[in-house]
């Protein structure tokens, strides 16, 4: 693989072994597929609200105040 010594050929080790296994390779695929769908949902999500408070802080002290307003 290489000709000199290689220093990183014990974490490519397990890395192999890994790639070798398809039930392993399909699970941790499939679970960064969860993890990304997840997250775009919460950005989905939490878009409006992020939406209000930039608007919040554009209009400044005024926009903030009247945000917490009704709060009070």
């Amino acid at each position: 693989m290489c000709r000199r010594k290689c220093h990183y050929k014990p974490l490519l080790d397990p890395v192999k072994k890994l790639l070798r296994h398809k039930a392993i390779l399909g699970g941790i695929l499939l679970m960064i597929l969860i993890i990304g769908a997840i997250g775009i949902w919460l950005i989905i999500t939490l878009l409006p609200y992020l939406g209000e408070v930039i608007s919040m802080y554009k209009q400044g002290i005024k926009g903030i105040q009247e945000a917490i307003t009704p709060l009070l």
